[in-house]
């Protein structure tokens, strides 16, 4: 097919929309239609200039969304397994404060997600990635340098900020690859968070208690890593620019034009929702006025948001809800969603359960056998995108559906039983963490629109934190009743076999729980012999609890399965399509008068 003539004699090359198109004229039309000129419209791979693959500006921009993916996970992964050690050295031990550490980071990631997709797809991306470790790179030097909780949670908020851009990296790397190529590129830049994400806590760990500068020294890692990323993002990354993108349209036009009622209203309800289910059972409990508040606040912001975008008529909405019309999009999506909200029922309560139902372990056995979810679930993630880059990747995602959902409620039949218990959370993680790998990148293949790949890409990210969300909130509260109920079953019946009165129960309870020792406690009518029973008890009852949250699974590993057979996989005849070219820094760049606001 030739290129397209067009009027201001501007030669476009066909722009083929591959994705759901009924017909070659319903796909010339679109790139006679197209705002886009030929340089920033798709190709396919045979398009490509010669070696593309392996030209600075490819491996640059590919090594810069692996670095800052690297910083968007351990902006937090390296704080959280020694937040006590940094709460204690800035004087803020017990200070219930410290979890805005946490929630802070949350919330910037969840609205920065949305947003940085929706204006990248408008305006262009290469500034914004910049920009984003720029605000990585400024928090962790705030981080780094805090003398009191306030800075450190400043410090916290602005590298969660940053994440937003940085955990962005699914759909950043899709758009410069071939469609078939996603899962494999995608497998590459897991590999980058291994500092940060699987080996985090025992690098945070290490140094903590083997540096001068402790804890310090996890900011000034990310401080290295994030200006490196800039580096990186600014001299390789160059993706289609603002010119390139709009051929008529100016950025006055698009600014005035932007959806900023519906960026208000999706923004402030994600934010109070998240607020609610981070707060209750944790700084406030769930009855309060402020978690209730906020909850119905934020679900009602996000209500008016939706009918907001549906009656008024918009060019460019902030929320597309027709993405939600497209069913492969939306499964896949959700689907995503219920395989992380899975792992955090193990990467959150897990670590937990570890000291109470094998007490004999050491200190480094204990912390070895708590990582494991998060490094088999991390394993899982990098090698599921490999083997689909040759395997049929529906097939995988609706096996490893089926077997690690399997495994992972078959935890819950007997956790006191380590070594089983083991095998079957470790082996049913890394199949989970396998189907979630191939089925991220697997959003960005219904799209119909590629030239909206970051808007569609920010939406699925938001959903997916937003579930994760949920998933803590719903464990923990689980977890809590369960245990309020458990416990003084189990030791009620093992402290009256040994003669020990019902009205000791509550004090033995409270010795246990604060992690203290029966044998230099006066508890009435407790003998030597009986502690071996009434610690074994508690064991029990622990158990129990800690099954019931692992057996909650197995409802959204269900729901997960039956999702699996409507997401969509790679169309073999869009498989060579590259949806953005990274541009060659040397060539004479396209400006415009429209470029002037």
């Amino acid at each position: 097919m030739p290129p397209t003539i067009l009027k201001d004699g501007d030669v476009q090359e066909q722009q083929v929309s591959h994705i759901e198109t009924s017909s070659d004229a319903d796909a010339i039309e679109k790139a006679i239609d197209s705002d886009r000129r030929p340089e920033a419209q798709g190709k396919d791979q045979a398009e490509l200039p010669k070696g593309y693959f392996y030209s600075p500006s490819f491996i640059g921009s590919y090594c810069a969304i692996g670095v800052a993916f690297a910083c968007g996970t351990g902006g937090f992964a390296l704080v959280a397994p020694i937040l006590s050690e940094i709460s204690r050295d800035l004087g803020a031990q017990g200070n219930s404060n410290a979890n805005w550490v946490g929630i802070v980071y949350s919330l910037a990631q969840a609205v920065v997600l949305m947003l940085v997709g929706r204006l990248s797809d408008i305006f262009g991306r290469r500034w914004f990635f910049i920009i984003g470790s720029s605000i990585g790179l400024i928090g962790s030097i705030v981080g780094g340098t805090a003398t009191s909780l306030g800075q450190l949670i400043a410090g916290e908020t602005l590298i969660g900020i940053a994440a937003g851009f940085q955990c962005s990296f699914f759909w950043v790397v899709a758009e410069i690859v071939p469609m078939k190529r996603r899962f494999i590129a995608n497998s590459g830049l897991f590999l980058w968070t291994l500092p940060t994400n699987i080996l985090g806590p025992k690098i945070a760990a290490t140094i903590q208690n083997n540096t001068s500068v402790k804890w310090r020294g996890c900011f000034y890692y990310l401080t290295a890593m994030n200006a490196l990323s800039v580096l990186l993002w600014f001299l390789f990354y160059h993706p289609p620019t603002f010119s390139l993108l709009h051929r008529n349209k100016r950025v006055k036009q698009l600014i005035m034009g932007f959806d900023f009622v519906g960026l208000f209203l999706f923004s402030a309800g994600m934010i109070l929702l998240l607020m609610g289910l981070n707060w209750g059972g944790s700084l406030y409990p769930w009855t309060s006025g402020y978690v209730l508040g906020t909850l119905l606040s934020g679900f009602a912001t996000l209500v008016v948001c939706v009918i907001y975008e549906l009656r008024v008529s918009l060019e460019e909405p902030y929320l597309p809800l027709e993405l939600f019309k497209n069913i492969k999009y939306t499964s896949c999506v959700i689907w995503c969603s219920i395989e992380a909200m899975t792992f955090y029922a193990f990467g959150l309560i897990w670590p937990k359960a570890v000291p109470i139902l094998y007490p004999n372990l050491d200190l480094a056995s204990s912390a070895t056998i708590s990582s494991l979810v998060t490094m088999s679930f991390a394993l899982g993630q990098m090698s599921g995108p490999f083997l689909a880059n040759w395997l049929p990747a529906k097939p995988l995602v609706i096996i490893g559906s089926f077997i690690g959902t399997g495994l992972l409620a078959a935890v819950a039949a007997n956790p006191l039983n380590m070594d089983l218990t083991l095998g079957m959370l470790v082996t049913g993680n890394l199949i989970i963490g396998m189907a979630d790998g191939i089925g991220l990148p697997m959003t960005t293949f219904p799209i119909k629109n590629q030239e909206r790949l970051g808007t569609a890409g920010g939406l699925s990210g938001c959903i997916r934190l937003a579930g994760t969300s949920i998933a803590v909130a719903m464990y923990s509260t689980i977890l809590s009743n369960r245990l309020n109920q458990t416990i003084p079953a189990a030791i009620e019946t093992a402290a009256l076999s040994t003669g020990i009165s019902e009205s000791a129960v509550p004090e033995l309870i409270a010795v246990l729980n604060g992690g203290g020792s029966l044998s230099n406690n006066t508890v009435k009518g407790l003998t030597t012999s009986a502690i071996p029973l009434i610690e074994q008890a508690y064991r029990l009852g622990n158990s129990r609890a800690y099954s019931t949250v692992f057996l909650s699974t197995l409802g959204f590993g269900g729901l997960a399965l039956v999702l699996s057979f409507f997401i969509g996989g790679v169309d073999e005849s869009d498989g060579e399509y590259v949806a953005a070219v990274i541009q060659n820094a040397n060539e004479v760049k396209v400006t415009t008068e429209k470029d002037q606001i």
